[in-house]
């Protein structure tokens, strides 16, 4: 190894480069390197020439740091300093980069302390398109800090890019020292670093760009301590204090991004560069400035959904929320309608990130929520009372939304699967009060408490279609086109129903969902039996609430495709008539990810919760044990990639479909997380309530396709994987579930609307015929999973509580299992389902179970982690693969809200 000097000179360093670089004088010194202004004489321009501290450069040796250094060689990007040159010249190791005129950003805040937020936003937003790049490329910073951002006009760019993993990387080290010297700063240091985890990866960026911004807004570090090794255990162990303790006037939407960014564990942070620039360019451009160009719904449930339907029954009770305010396109909107000085301040009140559900009190003072749990009611004071528990629910049984009796002296709760009815519960607490008896309504769908109005007039949702209302004897007092069954009505131009709630006076129902083309609707209906005016087509968003008046409803539209952030705007009602007495005029822009949304009485307070909800695949490889922890556990996917409700596990590959803003990839995994996009189609989406089925050999899919801006309902099609041909199949029924027969000749179908009849699709002809179900009043099951037997024409289909072995040939059917939730595969001699914990008050969690065809005592397979939903089994029995939830939310307040001045 060639000999180092102990320290740089200036005279031999000038000695030695005399021939490529005329070193000017020295311009700053850090952990790693000194930094000297130079000129480079071939090129005739001035350069950053860094000589790295001797102590590193005798720990690693030329050869390991060119070899490493020349990966950071290749980025080339606008907002990052390129790497011009490297080298070795008289036992002193070097690189080069351009002289970035302007200063450093350590500069500017030394000099004026927090910056202004645009400015702050705009910074942010550079470094975080310049990680965005590098990381597609491999290539993590892992020192990111003021020091080593550039400010350079307008712009911000990050130098020194990847030099600190290549010393760690040539060193053989992922520790915070090498040699004694820091590799990272420790204000900047995430906790994993600071922990000298060995697998740092891309994430600790991401903590690092949060630190930046929250000195860049607070004007301090998120930890200042006596000392680096103070600092250090607090990244570790200390929560990190709101960044408006420092500064009030930072938004709410901001501060999120910041703390977010901030979250100890990786998994909790942003998953990447490019979504947190995304979500930095929306709060760059407050007034709108992008083209919405997709409807995409916020994902927001906590418990694994039914296969077959588009969103499941059972976790309608939450899911289906979240949804009622995700977002459509406000086409035509005037940016300039409200500007952003205008606003009413966002404040966040918990800071917990276990908010689902929400309902503001008529005082306008207390809001009620649900946790993540799904079993607890809490209670929050939003004028800085804290916040205490009102009531917690058996184990074993799930909630879902609290609703306020008008009066505020009782709050109303409701579990999310099979119960008996609705409780309420006094407002200080106590002991919960069955309400509704609802038994002969929850035997077959999860019920949904959606309002409570004047005169005990309750309005529920049935799974995602049906809406009952009624007051406490049970009476029927709405409908549309008049009661189905007994007592139930589906809202007319509604295949996946949203959020329900009746007008301050009574008098009307606004509903909301999505209808065969995924397209975001809502509409109005009378409360005294008359038929309303239906869907109103000015309607261009998801309901939030009547208006305190109930002279209008607040729509939550998104933007840019549903990527997080929605505007909330205004639509005017006749309340004599129940149309749409207008257009929508724009109230609030940019709420972040907004979920359940309540208005005070009043019309002056607003509260939603707000967070973010993120979904990956995750595979489970079975052993002997069925305790999830015991088995091999991999996260194939990391992201936010919105995948289709069905997923395959096929020949060692999970085949799943993910859909775009304009229709769906076919996207194969394999074992260690590589992806292959298989097939691709444009223009269409995947339609409702169906599942995405692969034929027994692989080579075609079975699913529903709707196509994109055209009327009428999805349309089965067969597309050939390997061409992406594809063949319409022709069906008396739209189905709502889809099986290929073992040899691939034929496929079977639930359906969308008959409770009655089954599908039967013959795949040479590709024509369908109905098959009647010999099932008495046992029908229920027609909107739930199906998989066929290895030997047509048996099946096993199930209904939210009993599992059925189906021949699918005459109709007939034998009771196989009670206490069952949806059926997952035919394997060998055995049926495989999932149990919700609801179903079993002594399971703890939700299980994979089977049980053998003939009948008999059934056995635990898997006890299913608590973050799994939309769960599929290979073939043999093997794997299980799940979609893994991530779900935090707050709650937020907007207060100072006046609609006689914002709404025009």
């Amino acid at each position: 190894m060639a000999h180092f000097t102990p320290m740089p000179n200036i005279d031999n360093l000038t000695t030695a480069l005399a021939d490529r670089y005329h070193i000017e004088r020295e311009i700053g010194a850090g952990g790693m390197a000194t930094v000297y202004l130079a000129e480079d004489r071939k090129h005739g321009r001035q350069v950053a020439l860094k000589v790295l501290r001797s102590e590193l450069a005798s720990t690693m040796g030329p050869e390991r740091f060119h070899r490493e250094i020349a990966i950071a060689a290749k980025l080339q990007h606008p907002h990052i300093v390129p790497l011009h040159d490297s080298g070795e010249a008289d036992g002193f190791l070097f690189y080069v980069m351009p002289y970035v005129e302007g200063e450093s950003l350590r500069q500017r805040l030394d000099r004026e302390g927090e910056l202004p937020v645009g400015d702050a936003v705009r910074i942010l937003r550079d470094v975080t398109d310049a990680l965005a790049y590098a990381h597609q490329l491999g290539v993590v910073h892992r020192d990111i800090k003021p020091e080593n951002i550039m400010l350079s006009g307008r712009h911000a760019m990050v130098t020194d890019f990847g030099v600190a993993k290549a010393v760690s990387e040539a060193t053989g080290r992922n520790k915070l020292t090498t040699a004694g010297i820091a590799l990272g700063t420790p204000s900047y240091m995430a906790p994993e670093q600071a922990a000298a985890d060995p697998n740092v990866d891309h994430r600790a960026d991401i903590y690092a760009v949060g630190a930046v911004g929250y000195e860049l807004l607070a004007g301090r570090a998120p930890f200042v301590k006596n000392s680096p090794q103070e600092i250090l255990a607090a990244h570790v162990t200390e929560a990190v204090e709101p960044v408006t303790k420092y500064r009030i006037s930072v938004a709410a939407p901001l501060e999120e991004l910041v703390m977010r960014a901030l979250a100890k564990r990786p998994a909790d942070r942003w998953q990447s560069a490019n979504e947190l620039a995304d979500r930095l360019e929306l709060l760059a451009t407050p007034s709108g400035g992008m083209t919405p160009t997709a409807t995409r719904p916020v994902s927001g449930w906590t418990e694994p959904p039914k296969r077959g339907s588009r969103l499941p029954l059972a976790i309608g009770a939450v899911a289906i929320l979240a949804l009622a305010v995700a977002a459509v396109v406000l086409a035509g909107r005037d940016p300039g309608t409200m500007t952003l000085g205008a606003l009413p301040p966002d404040r966040q009140v918990t800071f917990t990130g276990d908010v689902v559900t929400v309902d503001l009190a008529p005082d306008g003072r207390t809001v009620a929520y649900t946790t993540s749990d799904m079993r607890r009611v809490m209670l929050a004071d939003l004028d800085g009372g804290g916040t205490s528990e009102i009531f917690t629910a058996p184990a074993g049984i799930s909630l879902a939304r609290p609703a306020w009796s008008p009066d505020g002296s009782r709050l109303y709760i409701s579990t999310a699967f099979a119960g008996d009815g609705i409780y309420s519960v006094p407002r200080l607490g106590g002991e919960a009060q069955l309400a509704l008896d609802l038994r002969h309504l929850v035997a077959a769908n999860g019920v949904l408490l959606q309002d409570v109005g004047r005169d005990g007039l309750v309005v529920l949702s049935l799974g995602a279609q049906w809406l009952y209302a009624g007051n406490d004897a049970g009476q029927l007092r709405v409908g549309a086109d008049g009661p189905v069954g007994d007592d139930l009505f589906r809202p007319p131009g509604i295949e996946q129903l949203g959020i329900a709630q009746l007008s301050p006076d009574g008098q009307w129902l606004a509903y909301s969902g999505f209808d065969s083309l995924r397209r975001a609707r809502t509409g109005v209906t009378s409360t005294d039996g008359a038929s309303g005016p239906g869907i109103l087509p000015a309607a261009t968003g998801q309901l939030v609430s009547w208006s305190a008046d109930g002279r209008g409803l607040y729509l939550a539209t998104s933007r840019e495709g549903g990527s997080g952030s929605a505007d909330l705007n205004f639509l005017p009602v006749d309340p004599v008539s129940g149309e749409a007495a207008g257009q929508p005029t724009l109230v609030y822009p940019g709420l972040v990810e907004p979920a359940t949304t309540s208005v005070s009485a009043d019309g002056r307070r607003l509260v939603y919760g707000s967070g973010f909800a993120n979904s990956n695949l995750k595979r489970i490889v079975l052993d002997d044990t069925p305790a999830w922890q015991d088995n091999t556990v991999a996260m194939l996917t990391r992201g936010t990639a919105s995948w289709s409700a069905d997923f395959y596990l096929f020949d060692g590959r999970v085949l799943g479909v993910r859909e775009t803003p304009d229709g769906y990839d076919v996207v194969a995994i394999d074992g260690s997380g590589r992806q292959e996009s298989l097939a691709s189609r444009r223009g269409v989406v995947i339609g409702q309530c169906a599942s995405v089925t692969p034929s027994p050999d692989g080579r075609y899919l079975a699913l529903p396709e709707v196509r994109a801006g055209e009327g009428g309902g999805p349309v089965p099609v067969i597309l050939e994987i390997a061409t992406g041909r594809v063949e319409p199949l022709d069906v008396p029924e739209e189905p709502c579930e889809l099986a290929w027969s073992p040899d691939g000749s034929r496929l079977a179908a639930m359906t969308m609307y008959r409770r009655d009849k089954i599908l039967v699709i013959d795949r040479i002809s590709g024509e369908g015929r109905l098959q009647q179900l010999q099932c008495d009043d046992r029908c229920e099951f027609a909107f739930e999973g199906m998989v066929m037997s290895p030997e047509w024409p048996y099946a096993a289909v199930t209904s939210e509580i009993d599992t059925w072995i189906l021949n699918v040939d005459d109709g007939s059917l034998r009771h196989l299992q009670t206490g069952t939730w949806w059926v997952m595969g035919w394997i060998g001699d055995q049926v495989w389902f999932y149990r919700n914990a609801s179903q079993r008050p002594d399971v703890r969690r939700g299980g994979v179970y089977r049980v053998p065809v003939a009948g008999g005592s059934e056995a635990l397979v898997l006890d299913v982690p608590d973050d799994c939903g939309y769960l599929t089994v290979a073939r043999d029995g093997s794997e299980v693969t799940c979609e893994a939830l991530e779900v935090r939310r707050d709650i937020h307040v907007i207060d100072g809200f006046d609609p006689a001045r914002e709404v025009k």
